[in-house]
């Protein structure tokens, strides 16, 4: 069929056809006793072909494998941090594919050195920043059916902006080169937002190609290596030495005094904070620095030492750590108080175009396989998710990947080769140890206080049970949170009462751990929670007429003391009641 003009038709969206509308091929397959399986030995013969073609289809071909869901991709909004050799390549396949909103964002401009691995680039278009480069190339030569929207802005200095363009994403492509606190923050905004993070570089003959699911309980990228402390060099080794940061900072005191004045006895926060300004290895700054070490120094006068820049340093570090955890990072307005040290650049190493197109390709390989491609468990245990690997690092020059070359020279020391039990992959636990995914597997746990995302049965259990008060419950808030729309018997309480309780009830998810990791999730219901609280009057307090009545709580759990388990568990108590 032809559009007018006699012109090849093309369609970019087929969602109408009434046929296609939430197609997802599946395996099929002819009976043996069929006419079409007799008829011969091919493929044809033996696997049943997909819906017929619609004319000018461009996704048809993703369309018709098998267990491939066009229409999901299509609904997906794609953020890429850094628009250099790996972020065009990720913005070039997306817009392939056909998600349904590109957001490219970063700070620089196209450079001639760019031409050779940077493919959205031209020679007529050096100079220009590179978001609008990638744009334009897009728009004119790959973008089938995406909004490609671009942001020039410095991702360290304008932190809140990604914040806001990342809560309106289903995906974070993390493409940025600034360094491991740059990564551990956006780390920590994907196990906020729960969406995941796919991230990778390219050096030399080698790339590296990293995902994450983003969900709570499961392997993120600092549970190997939390916000790393040599960043700001706060141990012994790093601030005594020649060339450590004591001799940097005694060196910085004396070109702001005049000759032959001594060096002062104490560290003043001004002080401190005009050399973490101008030092090579920190280069921070801003309104958050200030509040960081004014606090650190807040207690006690720093002595002018080793010991005390240690004791400063320390310090600095703990509090920089603090506000890198899922739950605070989304509201800093910039990561200027952080260390930006400076790292080899690209030509120190070298670049070119296989290993960044390669992974480019790559990371968005991954995020379509977590997405659609075939589950790794046919039972659906992982949810109808993939278990794509967490990290590969592939050798261009050796043609295979770090972990095959690891393989061979174990076996060739008479080592077993590893095997996947020593592999990290999406939905692996996270480490215990690591500090973002403890805050979100707290908060899950929260969230999961009356309600579990796993099949259980309730089962009688000892003990006794909290009667309803004769007032009601109320309902717990920090002081300063919006109220609910009735506010009857709401009490406010100072944010250290309100840890507490939050503690208290963390308590209550720990029955359960001892089941397995499928059942971390899974609590006792118990009454009163952090959120409810028996009314301080004995009396009910009627809501207004026109106020909604509020939630009833379920008397049942007032009345026998009910314990959840998993089946294995509950097939030994004969009175057990899925829940």
């Amino acid at each position: 069929m032809s559009a007018e003009g006699g012109r090849p038709l093309v369609r970019m969206d087929v969602s109408q056809e009434p046929h296609l509308r939430g197609y997802v091929r599946q395996d099929e397959y002819w009976p043996e006793d069929s006419e079409q399986y007799k008829a011969g030995n091919g493929m044809e013969n033996r696997k049943k072909p997909p819906l017929q073609e619609v004319d000018g289809d461009a996704f048809d071909r993703q369309r018709v494998i098998c267990g491939f869901d066009q229409g999901l991709i299509e609904r997906q909004t794609c953020l890429v941090l850094g628009v250099g050799g790996i972020g065009q390549d990720v913005a070039l396949t997306l817009a392939r594919l056909g998600v349904r909103h590109i957001i490219l964002v970063d700070r620089d401009t196209y450079d001639a050195s760019n031409l050779t691995r940077q493919c959205l680039g031209a020679p007529s278009q050096v100079g220009r920043s590179k978001v609008e480069v990638a744009a334009e190339t897009l728009a004119q030569a790959h973008n089938l059916r995406s909004e490609v929207s671009t942001h020039h802005l410095d991702v360290v200095e304008r932190w809140d902006e990604v914040v806001q363009l990342a809560q309106s994403c289903t995906v974070i492509f993390n493409c940025v080169d600034v360094g491991p606190l740059w990564d551990a923050a956006v780390n920590s905004l994907s196990l906020h937002l729960a969406v995941p993070l796919v991230q990778g570089q390219s050096f030399g003959w080698k790339f590296q190609a990293e995902f994450y699911s983003g969900l709570p309980g499961k392997y993120c990228s600092a549970c190997e290596s939390g916000v790393p402390a040599s960043m700001f060099g706060f141990t012994a080794a790093l601030v005594d030495g020649p060339t450590g940061v004591f001799q940097r900072f005694c060196t910085f005191c004396r070109s702001t005094q005049d000759p032959g004045q001594p060096l002062p006895t104490t560290i003043s926060p001004d002080l401190f904070l005009a050399f973490l300004s101008k030092d090579r290895q920190y280069l921070a700054s801003g309104t958050t620095l200030e509040e960081l070490v004014r606090v650190a120094t807040a207690d006690q006068p720093i002595p002018c030492s080793v010991e005390g820049l240690v004791t400063i340093l320390g310090a600095y570090h703990l509090q920089a750590e603090q506000l890198l955890l899922p739950d605070r990072v989304s509201e800093l307005k910039d990561l200027a108080f952080l260390p930006q040290p400076p790292h080899p650049e690209t030509r120190f190493v070298g670049s070119w175009v296989a290993p960044c197109l390669a992974v480019g390709v790559h990371l968005v390989a991954q995020f379509v396989a977590w997405l659609t491609a075939p589950p790794t468990d046919p039972s659906g245990a992982h949810g109808g998710f993939r278990n794509v690997a967490s990290s590969i690092t592939f050798n261009l020059d050796l043609g295979m990947t770090a972990e095959e070359q690891m393989g061979y020279e174990m076996q060739a020391l008479g080592c077993p080769a590893m095997d996947q039990a020593e592999r990290r992959f999406a939905l692996s636990p996270s480490l215990s140890n690591c500090g973002p995914c403890r805050v979100v597997r707290d908060r899950a746990a929260l969230q999961y206080l009356y309600t579990s995302s796993k099949p259980c049965f309730l089962v009688p259990t000892k003990g006794s049970c909290t009667p309803i008060p004769s007032g009601g419950w109320s309902c717990v808030l920090e002081e300063g949170a919006p109220h609910p729309e009735h506010d009857i018997g709401v009490v406010t309480v100072g944010s250290d009462e309100l840890q507490a309780l939050k503690m208290e009830v963390l308590k209550r998810a720990e029955p359960m751990a001892h089941f397995g990791d499928e059942y971390h999730d899974v609590v006792i219901p118990a009454v009163p929670a952090m959120d409810m609280r028996a009314n301080s009057t004995d009396e009910p307090q009627p809501a207004a007429l026109s106020d909604p009545a509020p939630p009833e709580w379920p008397e049942e759990l007032t009345i026998l003391p009910l314990m959840k388990l998993p089946p294995e568990e509950a097939s030994k108590w004969p009175s057990s009641l899925l829940g």
